[in-house]
């Protein structure tokens, strides 16, 4: 029996590189990095260690990888294979070995009374959990089993063996081009099921177990249709042998919440698969929505860099064979993600979540791993697909992404530069595009004077009066970058928010970059009238990354949204502020 004996051994994480945000000549640039990583690699090394991969096709794997010494020191180390852990691990073996099974009981913790280390250090990870099964107690307790999360209120399930009809489950197709599906509904995209759409041959449901209270919507939608375990025929001729990730999105084409299903689906494979590296990368994963392409499908790869994806309905065939799983991992909705706003604010107890989460925060060692292997993969994905040459232009140079690197202003910029510290400024501008079938594609919250505001960044030399520890004899050099997220793939947006310092834009779904920033970097978050009380979502992510958030409160309803340059600059000031605190601040802790 794999029940709980398996779930609550100790889960193994992984240790990943330790990331330096500062150079010994004040350059952060992660590209340059990247660069000196790459070139660092035996010419025969290289492909083995980046891949030569560029296809994003469903069931077809990026090859890129993470050794640790390769992350690390920036040159190959030995290749040392992981196998899954089963069972009690080794306490006496070192912590910072990466390989290592043992995880510190903190990991673990029971909730307190600190709410900061409650939320986090037990919804982002592994709380003291409830398990139970759904199958009748005179069968086989192991087959199908759930882990309540008393924190996030919601659980996620295993089953061994696992067979799915993909005729009794209706859905569309999935994973079309946008233009193809124009239109389609909602309504269509997402799964409904017929009675016998999941079998366990050694289960009956225990239908006083399937209890929506203690499941989330759609897994107890999907597990109403478990059929009696003997009165199915069929039989499985294969089995998918990796473990399998069986995920249902709903928000899919919003960054926002597509964060909050891609760490769903980290949380419960790390948990599931007790942190083996080997198997958390290696998961099959398959969609049971319809969605079409989305910008963020990328997003999964990077996350689970080996990884194979495909949607159910690719598994229906003319002789009604099942898809047999031999490890089924069903993925809570991102709507109960500890990323998500709902899940944080009820941890305030009536008060606004903002008071309890500060920079301590960053510490939790869930999130820091999932942020490692985005981060990691991303700059990985980069250098394999030789995006690099671009990229990095647009990084170094503080490229506005209109405007030509080699125009005088620029080439002049890059010498001013070499003799002074620079501050990273990203402007994000938000324009129209077609997120998914059923959007006109125009988009609302933008800044009316965008031009006037960039041109105000680009020509910023510093205050006119010292302002705390600024001054226009010690103000840096401005870079600012404008971006336009839905240009750039998610690994260069990933890179392009490592690099920057402040990051300037509207409230919009493209924010959510700011929880894998480094620490310290400050979000200028530009927000409608109306919007500063209720509508937190990228203040909560920067603080649980221990990024500053710096708010830009606008008094008017009008859209697009002018911006007054004079209340901009003093917020603008005050966000410099507090990132060269930051740095100053870690500067000292580190002498």
């Amino acid at each position: 029996m794999m029940g709980s004996s398996v779930l609550v051994g100790t889960v193994s994480l992984l240790l990943l590189f330790h990331y330096h945000p500062v150079t010994s000549s004040g350059d952060r640039s992660v590209m340059v990095q990247i660069l000196h990583l790459s070139s660092s690699l035996p010419d025969d090394d290289r492909e083995n260690k980046l891949g030569s991969s560029t296809t994003m096709d469903h069931r077809h794997q990026i090859h890129v990888d993470l050794d640790p010494a390769f992350l690390r020191h920036g040159g190959p180390g030995p290749a040392v294979p992981v196998q899954p852990q089963h069972g009690a691990s080794d306490p006496k073996q070192d912590d910072n070995n990466w390989n290592v099974p043992h995880v510190p009981d903190s990991m673990f913790q029971k909730p307190d009374t600190d709410r900061c280390s409650q939320f986090l250090g037990n919804s982002m990870g592994n709380s003291e959990a409830r398990f139970f099964s759904l199958c009748s107690d005179d069968m086989m307790m192991g087959t199908l089993w759930c882990e309540w999360n008393p924190v996030l209120e919601s659980s996620f399930c295993q089953a061994n063996n696992l067979m799915v009809d993909p005729s009794k489950i209706t859905v569309s197709k999935g994973g079309e081009s946008i233009q193809q599906v124009m239109g389609r509904a909602e309504a269509e995209e997402l799964p409904s099921y017929q009675s016998g759409a999941l079998h366990l041959s050694q289960c009956v449901p225990n239908q006083n177990h399937i209890n929506p209270k203690d499941l989330p919507f759609h897994l107890f939608d999907m597990f109403q249709s478990l059929d009696e375990g003997t009165n199915r025929h069929v039989e499985c001729t294969a089995y998918e042998e990796r473990p399998t990730l069986i995920i249902t999105r709903y928000e899919y084409a919003n960054l926002y919440h597509t964060y909050s299903d891609w760490y769903s689906a980290y949380q419960a494979a790390m948990i599931a698969l007790h942190g083996n590296r080997s198997a958390v990368e290696n998961v099959h994963i398959v969609f049971f929505d319809g969605h079409a392409q989305a910008k963020t499908d990328m997003g999964w790869k990077l996350l689970f860099s080996n990884a194979t994806v495909c949607y159910i309905s690719e598994y229906k065939n003319d002789k009604k064979e099942p898809a047999c799983f031999r490890n089924a991992i069903f993925v809570p909705a991102g709507y109960t993600a500890p990323t998500s706003v709902t899940s944080i604010e009820r941890l305030g107890m009536g008060e606004p979540a903002y008071k309890y989460i500060d920079a301590s925060c960053q510490k939790n060692k869930w999130q820091q791993r999932f942020r490692e292997m985005m981060v990691g993969n991303s700059k990985r994905y980069l250098i394999a697909n030789k995006a690099t040459t671009r990229l990095n232009l647009l990084l170094q140079d503080g490229n506005n992404s209109h405007q030509d690197p080699n125009s005088p202003k620029k080439m002049e910029g890059r010498k001013q530069r070499d003799n002074q510290p620079t501050l990273r400024v990203m402007l994000l501008s938000r324009t129209n595009y077609q997120s998914h079938p059923r959007m006109d594609g125009k988009v609302s919250r933008i800044i009316q004077n965008e031009e006037e505001v960039l041109h105000f960044l680009e020509d910023y030399k510093g205050p006119d009066e010292p302002m705390g520890i600024l001054s226009k004899e010690n103000f840096p050099t401005v870079t600012v970058n404008r971006v336009v997220l839905e240009e750039h793939d998610v690994a260069e947006q990933i890179v392009m928010f490592q690099q920057a310092d402040v990051v300037v834009g509207m409230h919009g779904a493209g924010l959510s970059h700011i929880f894998l920033a480094r620490p310290g970097t400050v979000l200028l978050e530009i927000k409608p009238n109306g919007y500063s009380d209720s509508m937190r979502h990228f203040q909560y992510l920067a603080q649980m990354a221990g990024c500053i958030h710096r708010p830009r409160d606008l008094r008017t309803d009008d859209d697009p949204y002018p911006v007054p340059i004079s209340d901009f600059e003093q917020s603008f000031k005050e966000s410099v502020a507090l990132f060269l605190g930051h740095q100053n601040n870690l500067a000292a802790s580190q002498q």
